[in-house]
């Protein structure tokens, strides 16, 4: 039996891949020792003569200042020069087809150094030191700072702008015995809490639309903006109206069976300002008061704005509603403090505004087994508005984040299942 034996013969390679390049070194040499001084304009323009005698160049797509200097120069080191002969490209990057590079303009001349002359002071011997009066030393090392000018001061506002609502100072509410002196300035809060979106299950009553706006093409109005509204009965100059929009349907169960609401943006109030059609009942309108710009086609409404207080003080009904969602949609899952919540009661369960309510939690809503005591007190809630089967309240106190599907009650009266 024969056995064979293979040899492979690998040649020996030597890579040089960390050796420096000579040739490409000397050649970066020259080229900075020939373009590094100040290039004259007889010396530019035997450059552009040894180039063909092209005085300009159309830039093509893909084109940059290094390819045309390359392309017609032979060498794309002259980049620069086409640059500072063209003021009109900001970018070099970034040159636009179709616009003319020009060759012909005035050189790049070398700078001119000026130079400061500077007084030299000869130096003090030590006897000569020594010798210097105090005064003299002072005027030797004190120099004057400049300081900048002072950024002017505004003064706390004694009176707050009408396009505001009623707001108070924080130490009104502290009884005379209680207050105390500050130098802090004034801080300012609201006394009211005024809502920007209500939910009814019942049509706004209207007495009117907002038709247009005092600007051309525009389809809404802000504050101090005038709009053109037309009503379904005679008003009087200065009379106010509240503005409301009509937005997304709500869909929420109750009762085992699916029912609907709307959501109804709280946009302004609008002041009459002048009759502009007596037969038609069309006005002229200012805007005073606005949370967002009024829309055309939303509703005119003789109503105040929607608000109330924040204070616990008052009576809690012992109503059991669920919270089907918040302000916008019935989509909100984290609610607070301050937060506008959506009941499915209304008037027709006894639920009226300014009464306060316990919110209850519930664990079924938290995908927690019910049982005995899953229904504590976790927050409070003031009716800010409500219609016939629907209500909508705001959040003045809470000891943990309320959800949709919790509930409100007597927290003694625990419910179960809830």
């Amino acid at each position: 039996m024969k056995k064979w034996i293979c040899i492979f013969l690998i040649p020996k390679v030597v890579f040089a891949a960390d050796l420096p390049d000579h040739r490409f070194e000397e050649n970066l040499d020259r080229v900075y020792e020939s373009l590094a001084e100040p290039m004259s304009q007889d010396d530019w323009n035997d450059i552009i003569q040894n180039g063909g005698g092209v005085d300009e160049y159309e830039i093509r797509p893909g084109d940059n200042l290094w390819d045309v200097s390359r392309t017609i120069f032979g060498t794309g080191f002259f980049w620069p020069k086409l640059w500072q002969l063209n003021s009109e490209i900001t970018n070099p990057h970034d040159i636009q087809p179709g616009s003319k590079l020009s060759f012909l303009e005035q050189g790049l001349e070398a700078p001119v150094l000026v130079e400061a002359e500077i007084e030299e002071r000869p130096a003090l011997t030590r006897e000569e030191e020594i010798a210097l009066t105090e005064d003299e030393l002072l005027e030797l090392k004190w120099v004057e700072p400049e300081l900048p000018p002072g950024k002017p001061v505004r003064r706390v506002m004694d009176q707050i702008p009408p396009s505001f609502f009623d707001w108070a100072s924080r130490g009104d509410e502290l009884p005379d015995v209680g207050k105390v002196e500050s130098s802090s300035a004034n801080i300012f809060k609201l006394k009211k809490y005024y809502t920007q979106h209500i939910v009814t299950d019942v049509p706004i009553e209207s007495v009117g639309l907002v038709k247009a706006t005092d600007e051309r093409g525009s389809t809404t109005a802000g504050f101090y903006q005038y709009v053109f509204i037309q009503l379904d009965a005679p008003a009087n100059i200065g009379e106010e109206f509240l503005v409301l929009l009509e937005t997304d349907e709500i869909k929420y169960a109750k009762n085992d069976d699916i029912k609907k609401a709307r959501s109804v943006e709280v946009q302004g109030k609008i002041k009459i300002v002048s009759l502009v059609d007596e037969v038609k009942k069309s006005y002229k309108a200012l805007v005073v008061k606005s949370f967002r710009p009024l829309d055309v086609g939303a509703k005119v409404v003789r109503s105040d704005f929607y608000y109330t207080d924040w204070s616990e003080k008052g009576s809690y009904l012992d109503v059991e509603a669920k919270i089907f969602g918040g302000r916008y949609d019935a989509n909100r899952e984290v609610l607070g403090m301050g937060s506008i919540v959506y009941l499915d009661k209304g008037i027709d369960e006894g639920l009226e505004k300014g009464k306060l309510l316990n919110v209850l939690r519930s664990n079924k809503a938290r995908g927690i087994e019910a049982g005995i005591g899953d229904a504590p007190k976790i927050g409070s809630i003031r009716i800010i508005h409500a219609s016939k089967g629907v209500a909508t309240g705001v959040v003045i106190d809470s000891d943990e984040v309320i959800q949709p599907g919790d509930f409100t009650g007597n927290p003694v009266q625990i419910q179960m299942g809830q």
